[in-house]
């Protein structure tokens, strides 16, 4: 996966987040996050990311502070993993237990 790729994966939720709501779990997200900010560090031709690195990539593509926004970086980071495995967006896939909905 290319930075390019994961830069068009960003853009596009965040066009779908303007107009709509989604519920996420954190289910596996710590390890997602890696996996995801790894992939992005590689193309960039970076070493293995810190976790407070990955916060850092969400929070500058996105526009959100990592402390004052954890929660919502962690909502979107779940959208966006599971939109990029998908390529569709469930908005009632993650209707259970510790749910939220991204506003």
């Amino acid at each position: 996966m290319s930075k390019e790729f994961l830069q068009q994966k960003i853009q596009c939720l965040l066009g779908c987040m303007k107009n709509q709501s989604y519920s996420a779990t954190s289910m596996n997200l710590h390890q997602r996050q890696l996996k995801w900010a790894e992939e992005y560090c590689v193309a960039r031709g970076e070493g293995k990311p810190s976790a407070e690195d990955v916060d850092g990539f969400v929070a500058t593509t996105l526009g959100l502070h990592p402390k004052e926004d954890a929660l919502r970086l962690r909502r979107t980071w779940r959208l966006l993993v599971d939109f990029c495995e998908t390529e569709i967006f469930h908005s009632q896939r993650y209707r259970y237990g510790g749910c939220h909905t991204l506003q």
